[in-house]
């Protein structure tokens, strides 16, 4: 149970630091490496158990270990298992873009460049009033507000499109 609140807490700090995992990619080795964690943990507290002694490399295995048997719900191991799974998972993710929205000087860019000025998904011809500059890989997902993640899009393709590609 120590270890999925763990886990929580440290999401839960990760989204306040506006951190995401941005593609399956990191997400499946991030549950490699929590697997590999766990089975490492587990393979230590058998050795601990029979007196053995642990071998290089497994370290960090027997701290976390540690952790767990000691006082869970005490504060300093609770930072503890935390500093662990930062370590291990936070370069997995990725600081999301502060920039939620495109500038008005990025959005006039995209307009004056633009040759037929058509929605990317409808290809309807677009208007100074009614137009929207979309995030092609999306803000949630990690994408930029950058004029090589932008493209043209009428206010209706773009609301239905939400958070996908």
């Amino acid at each position: 149970m120590s270890d999925f609140y763990s886990l929580s807490v440290l999401i839960q700090k990760f989204e306040r630091e506006k951190l995401i995992l941005t593609n399956k990619k990191h997400n499946k080795l991030a549950w490699e490496l929590l697997v590999a964690l766990s089975t490492g943990v587990d393979k230590v507290r058998i050795k601990i158990k029979d007196a053995e002694g642990i071998k290089p490399g497994e370290e960090q295995f027997r701290d976390y270990h540690s952790t767990v048997q000691s006082g869970t719900d005490e504060i300093n191991q609770r930072r503890r298992r935390e500093l662990i799974l930062r370590g291990l998972l936070v370069t997995l993710f990725k600081k999301k873009d502060e920039d939620r929205l495109f500038t008005p000087e990025q959005r006039r860019i995209m307009w004056n460049t633009s040759g037929e000025r058509k929605c990317a998904k409808c290809h309807k011809k677009l208007t100074w009033e009614d137009f929207t500059v979309d995030h092609i890989n999306p803000h949630s997902k990690g994408g930029r507000s950058k004029l090589k993640n932008a493209a043209l899009m009428c206010r209706k393709d773009n609301s239905k499109k939400g958070n996908r590609k």
